[in-house]
């Protein structure tokens, strides 16, 4: 028998399930160097980017990253930004709400959240719950049928 693996949580009125779930390294493409504000922008952009093109029907929320400031070597410059780090490791999660949000019509309402956690999941980092179950859930997500 599966071990249960499933994932969902309380957001007001509505019962919240995480229905897919996509990871992967971070910094899997960064072959030399240092992470930096100019690259984790540009990763953080990728990463909401990759989500809409996976679920092109659905709204992205990008959850705010803790950054790790690297100050241990100060006197060497950063050619692009200051050294920073991300959580190790990106997450896409597709959810869904059997509660819809606008359109009585529809069956169901959704929403793809992307976040960045120190491990793979599961579980889901503590700090990461907190901010799922802070969302404004009727202003983010979309209704839809099946």
């Amino acid at each position: 028998m599966p071990a249960d693996v499933s994932f969902s949580f309380d957001l007001g009125p509505r019962r919240v399930f995480l229905r897919e779930l996509h990871q992967s390294f971070t910094y899997e493409s960064l072959l030399d160097g240092r992470p930096t504000t100019w690259l984790n922008d540009r990763l953080l952009e990728a990463a909401r980017t990759k989500a809409q093109a996976l679920h092109p029907l659905m709204p992205v929320v990008l959850l705010p990253p803790p950054v790790t400031s690297d100050i241990t070597s100060p006197q060497i410059p950063a050619r692009f930004g200051h050294h920073e780090s991300l959580p190790a490791v990106r997450c896409t999660g597709r959810f869904v709400s059997p509660t819809v949000v606008r359109n009585d019509d529809e069956q169901f309402s959704g929403l793809v959240v992307v976040w960045f956690q120190p491990a793979f999941a599961f579980p889901i980092a503590s700090d990461v719950i907190a901010s799922l179950a802070s969302l404004d859930w009727a202003a983010l997500a979309e209704d839809f049928s099946l």
